[in-house]
């Protein structure tokens, strides 16, 4: 699996201005070559870098906290709307949600059913999102748990810049996948 660019820049961001911190214990030293790099949005880079570094965020800025995962979550969400523009529908969560998960695939490459699954469901005020990591085992459930946060907050932020009032996310761990259940009025 491969990830674009666009989707390393929040991260790399963040390590870069706290490079004072021990990053050390979750990367690996290829990693710094992209991190000391340039990030080019359109270009491939190895998916687990991806997860890698999303991990060392969790762990050594956030501090193991998932809000600040969801938190992160929402700022990068709100990064990729500025970015593509056509994804946010005022007053149409569920077209914007199915325009952002379709833009969300396309920053993976290679075996993407691999990496991430996620399935979409709707009603009045609310929607329900499956959202599973592929083989999490691999990866680390903990690490599975990091990404689905991060997912939950970029779905929340979406929803709230619809325009809609009163949104609400509640994100639960079921048979290995998790349950990302965002409401609003």
């Amino acid at each position: 699996m491969q990830v674009k660019g666009t989707i390393l820049l929040d991260l790399v961001r963040i390590i870069r201005s706290e490079k004072e911190k021990n990053w050390q214990p979750h990367l690996q030293p290829q990693d710094w070559e992209v991190i000391n790099g340039h990030v080019v949005t359109s270009a491939w880079y190895p998916g687990d870098l991806f997860y890698r570094l999303s991990y060392a965020v969790y762990k050594v800025s956030g501090h193991s906290d998932l809000d600040v995962c969801f938190a992160y979550g929402r700022f990068t969400g709100g990064n990729v709307i500025k970015l593509y523009k056509n994804i946010l529908v005022i007053g149409d969560p569920e077209t914007s949600v199915n325009r952002f998960i379709a833009r969300r695939k396309l920053f993976f490459g290679g075996e993407y059913a691999d990496a991430e699954i996620g399935r979409a469901t709707f009603g009045n005020g609310w929607l329900k999102f499956q959202y599973t990591v592929a083989d999490p085992a691999a990866r680390g459930r903990e690490v599975a748990t990091v990404v689905a946060y991060s997912v939950a907050g970029g779905l929340h932020e979406l929803v709230e810049r619809t325009g809609v009032d009163s949104v609400r996310t509640n994100i639960t761990e079921k048979n290995q996948a998790f349950e990302i259940y965002i409401t609003w009025t």
